[in-house]
This record gives C-alpha cells, structure tokens and sequence, in this order.
C-alpha cells in the first residue's frame, strides 16, 4: 500500500480512489479523441440521390458561381478544421501532464467542447466536399449532352480529312481539365500535341464545321467564307476537304479563295458539275461552292 501511495503521489491511501477516478477519465477521454480522428476520416454525409434532388433543379448556368462558392467554403472549412485540430493535439498535451489534481476535469470539459466543435467541421466539410462533386456531375452531364453531337460529327469529319488515319475524336482528362484527343483505328489515342501540324489544322477545320453544322440547325444560313484553307494539305486530303466542304454547301454559301490554281483542278475531279463555280479574280482564283 506504501508503494502504491507513492507511485500515485499522493500524500495518504485515502486519496488512491480519487486518483484512479482521474486516471480512467484520462483514458475514457483519450478513447474519445480517437474517435474523433476516425469521424474525421469517414464522415457520412446525405445520400447522393438526396444530393443530386436538390442539384437536379439548379439553373446549369448558375454552376460556375456555385462551383466558386463551394470552392470557397472548402477552404474556410480547411483552415477551421485546422484550427480545430491544433486545439486538439493542445488538449492531448494537457492529459499528458494531468498529475490528479482538478486538471482532469478541466481537460475534460475542453475535450467535450473539442469534440463538439470537431464534429460539426467534419459534417460541413464533408457535405461541401459531396456537393462539389455533385455540381461537377451535372456540369459534366450538361456538356456531354449539348456538346456530344458535335464531337461525334467532328470525329466523324476528321476522319474523312484524314482519310482514314484517325477513326473519331474522343475526350479525356488530365487530373480536373478535359482534354482532347484523335482516335487511331487501332485504338491508339493522340492528344493534340502529338499530332503533325496538317493534322491539327484537320482537327481545327473538322471541329469548326460540326460547329458550323450545329448552328445552322437553329439559325439562320449566313456565308462561310474560307482563304487557302488546304496550304498544309496534300491531294488527296485536299479532295476529301473539297467533298466535306461541297456537303456543307447544301446548307449555306461557301466562298473559297486560293492561290493555288491546282486546287480548282481537283475540285473539278471530285465534285459534281453544278456543285460548284469558279470565278478568276485577276491573277488570284475563287472557288465558289454552291
């Protein structure tokens, strides 16, 4: 008994129960902190169908200024539970240095207040974390949506250009920014940097048409005018250009200036009498497709 009075430090036994009391609040305590660590990391927040009710409704053009709020609210978030958790790794200094005086229960009523603090940073966060990647959900849905069809024409476009040497365009992503990519018929992707400069001026042309295309379905026809387009072209890429651009010329006017005399051969070679005219401007050429 001697010994244990002196372990504990105290002056007499009578004073060991109010010791041991200490000592296992000290450990509840200590099990509570731990608790809260693992809140941090795993907490629930609603269901994602609750979640994507109340995104469902929102105007998509409102998406940018919710996207800054959010943004926003995670980094005030960030820096409270930062604050939160400095507080906290305080506290554990103080159990550290509890000695069986009244100090113990001061640590506990600032680990209770921890604890509530704690849990309603770890619920807002993570309510803010899902409605983030809710937002980014319906944006990404939205641009899939309107933005599908003409990717699909594009790719379809690119294709002939290229005859043959890219199927399709399709997109990906580099951490959060979409990128653009050509599509090999051996499934192969090449980004746009990858790809030769008279294929990314067959890239540019291919995705204005389909842009073009798109617009004339709810406008509108106005004249497309075009300036020694084919330049970095061949022949035979050049035909193809010729062909895609005589289809386009079912839908509105396309002036073609050139240069280059042997492109009015060409055209003569693939396309349709009638399809198109030819109109000489001093010593310069026009192609006009009807």
């Amino acid at each position: 008994m001697v010994e244990l009075v002196r372990r504990a430090g105290v002056q007499s036994s009578d004073e060991l129960p109010s010791v041991e009391a200490d000592s296992a609040r000290k450990q509840l305590l200590a099990a509570r902190i731990a608790e809260i660590d693992d809140q941090l990391v795993r907490s629930a927040a609603r269901p994602i169908a609750e979640v994507l009710a109340e995104v469902g409704g929102h105007d998509i053009s409102d998406t940018d200024a919710q996207m800054t709020e959010v943004e926003a609210a995670i980094k005030e978030h960030e820096a409270g539970g930062e604050t939160v958790y400095a507080q906290l790794l305080e506290a554990n200094r103080t159990f550290d240095a509890i000695d069986g005086s009244d100090a113990a229960a001061c640590a506990q009523q600032e680990a209770e207040e921890l604890i509530a603090r704690i849990a309603r940073h770890a619920h807002s966060y993570a309510r803010t974390r899902l409605a983030q990647a809710i937002v980014s959900r319906v944006v990404h849905s939205y641009r899939e949506k309107h933005q599908g069809p003409v990717l699909r024409r594009a790719g379809e476009i690119f294709a002939k250009i290229t005859l043959g040497s890219f199927c399709s365009l399709v997109t990906d992503y580099n951490d959060d920014t979409q990128v653009l990519q050509g599509l090999r018929p051996d499934g192969i992707r090449v980004g746009v940097t990858g790809m030769s400069q008279g294929a990314r001026d067959q890239l540019f042309l291919a995705l204005r048409i389909a842009a073009i295309e798109e617009h004339l379905k709810q406008r509108e026809a106005i004249p497309l005018v075009i300036d020694d387009l084919l330049v970095q072209f061949d022949d035979a890429r050049a035909s193809a250009t010729l062909s895609v651009l005589a289809d386009l010329a079912q839908q509105t006017q396309v002036l073609f200036f050139t240069h280059h005399g042997h492109l009015c051969d060409i055209a003569s070679s693939v396309l349709q009498v009638g399809m198109w005219r030819r109109h000489d401007l001093g010593t310069a050429n026009v192609g006009n497709l009807r």
